[in-house]
């Protein structure tokens, strides 16, 4: 095997794909974005004034339209502006979902329709939704809107024009699912687990860290690195030497695995797919594959309390009602993401780790992104080489399909744990990974 190769990761949605981005203070999560530019698109240039006094006008706008059911503060404008501008793609988009989020119940346009529309519709919507995506300018947009009801604010946003003349609505916000998620939620967790359950069992908490999320790096006076201990650990784990992560003092390893971000298969992220697949990408919007679902906790001290609550019980009273909506953003069953796997001087064995990491993760139930108790971000998952041949496919509700390749890295993978099976299991039960394995140790298994 190569010991420097590629794999090519295509992923099918089968449920709602939850992989929020937090942000504090608002009622709804926004999905993971990252900022892209599109060369093709128009960039309009000289107009940032301009868009910068829109930007203001429909700030002002939204908040007029807010819901005076609530104590609102111009920080929850600014937060909420900031949730809308992950979430759109258009400033119609933008201005609907600000809106939602100060609970408007429908646009009360009056003698504002004509400003409106042209503002959210005409040739410089694009820019302006600009100025609502750039972190720096959506703040001073919120600040300019304070201020101009108390002065003239006419030189701040020409000062401001000038400092942000170069401003481009050729970046878009596109959804991605990050390379880390799978790096770690899905192939690092699942070979920990392959591993731990192979090798039948449990470890100190030092151990359990630098399996499942890549340990720690202990302070020491200590300088020197002993080239020969690593590589006798890289060795003996498989593992930590395709992710890598901190392992005691000085034993800071770089794996051999480099995950690429998933992106969708959709227009505004062609330039970051391959050419083969850049055509059906055309053929689909983000907006098409983006939804926003809304949930519900209720009470059930209220619904159920005849039936189960004790009415001598101290606090029915005055019950709290933790009842709640709360929205996320979503990408869609049926959206389709593709993504890059390099392998960087990777062994036989560490391919085998790689694999171990993906069947366990297809054992049990094959999740990605966040909240999987609830159904969210079941995938169909197939790798396959640069090629196009099929590595490993993983369907929903059949069984794993490997190649002779993937199945004859396994294999090796499996033989090495058990060959060293005493040895791995008195590193990982030893108080610190940083306690050195020597080679004497490594050729002691592999001589039973």
């Amino acid at each position: 095997m190569n010991n420097t190769f590629g794999l090519e990761v295509e992923i099918e949605l089968k449920s709602p794909l939850a992989h929020g981005a937090f942000t504090g203070g608002a009622t709804i999560v926004p999905f993971r974005r990252m900022a892209l530019h599109n060369r093709d698109a128009a960039v309009p240039r000289g107009d940032t004034r301009l868009a910068l006094e829109r930007a203001v006008w429909l700030a002002g706008y939204i908040w007029s339209q807010r819901s005076r059911n609530y104590q609102w503060t111009y920080q929850q404008l600014a937060e909420r502006l900031t949730v809308a501008s992950y979430m759109s793609t258009t400033l119609a988009d933008f201005s609907q979902a600000a809106l939602d989020l100060f609970h408007a119940s429908a646009p009360l346009f009056g003698d504002n329709a004509q400003a409106y529309a042209e503002v959210v519709l005409g040739k410089l919507a694009p820019l302006t939704l600009a100025v609502f995506q750039h972190d720096g300018l959506r703040t001073a947009v919120v600040a300019l809107l304070q201020a101009s009801r108390q002065s003239d604010v006419s030189i701040l946003m020409d000062t401001a024009a000038e400092q942000f003349h170069d401003l481009s609505s050729a970046v878009t916000h596109a959804p991605v699912y990050s390379g880390n998620a799978m790096r770690n939620g899905v192939i690092r967790r699942g070979a920990a687990r392959f591993l731990l359950d192979t090798l039948e069992t449990r470890v100190p908490l030092g151990s359990f860290r630098a399996l499942f999320t890549g340990g720690g790096i202990a302070e020491s006076a200590e300088k020197a690195i002993n080239i020969r201990e690593v590589q006798a650990f890289r060795e003996l784990m498989p593992l930590y030497a395709l992710l890598g992560g901190g392992f005691g003092t000085n034993r800071l390893l770089e794996g051999t695995l480099k995950c690429g971000f998933a992106y969708p298969l959709v227009r505004e992220a062609g330039e970051m797919l391959p050419v083969r697949l850049r055509e059906e990408a055309q053929k689909t919007s983000m907006r098409e594959i983006m939804a926003v679902e809304s949930a519900t906790r209720r009470e059930d001290a209220m619904l159920l309390a005849s039936e189960y609550l004790s009415s001598d019980a101290p606090g029915v009273e005055s019950v709290q009602n933790n009842s709640m909506l709360y929205q996320r953003e979503v990408m869609t069953p049926g959206a389709r993401l593709y993504a890059q796997h390099q392998f960087l001087q990777g062994t036989e064995r560490q391919v085998g780790a790689y694999v171990s990491g993906w069947l366990d993760w297809h054992a049990r139930g094959g999740f990605l992104g966040g909240i999987g108790q609830q159904g969210h971000g079941r995938a169909d998952v197939i790798v396959r080489g640069r090629d196009g041949d099929m590595f490993l496919a993983l369907r929903q509700g059949e069984e794993a399909t490997l190649s002779d390749t993937a199945r004859q890295a396994l294999a090796q993978y499996q033989m090495h744990l058990r060959r060293n099976k005493s040895t791995i299991k008195d590193l990982l039960l030893r108080d610190s990974v940083a306690q050195p394995v020597s080679q004497e140790e490594l050729e002691r298994d592999e001589m039973d």
